[in-house]
C-alpha cells in the first residue's frame, strides 16, 4: 500500500477522531467539563470539518493517480 493510497484513511481516520471528540465534548460531557475542555471541543470540530473537506478535495484531485 503506497503512501498516497493510504493518505485518505488516515485523513478519515483523524476527521473521525476529531470528530467524535467534539461531540462527545458537546453532547456527553455533561457539566463537569471545563471551559478550556469544551473549547478545545469546539475547536476539534473545527478541524474536523476541514479535514472532511481536505479529504474530498484530495481524493478527487489525485483519484486518477491513486487508482493507477
Amino acid at each position: 500500500m503506497s503512501l498516497k493510497s493510504f493518505h485518505p484513511i488516515f485523513i478519515f481516520l483523524a476527521a473521525l477522531l476529531s470528530l467524535g471528540f467534539a461531540a462527545w465534548t458537546m453532547f456527553w460531557g455533561g457539566d463537569y467539563l471545563s471551559d478550556g475542555l469544551k473549547t478545545g471541543g469546539l475547536v476539534s470540530g473545527g478541524v474536523g470539518v476541514l479535514l472532511v473537506g481536505y479529504g474530498i478535495w484530495f481524493v478527487a484531485k489525485e483519484y486518477k493517480k491513486i487508482t493507477n
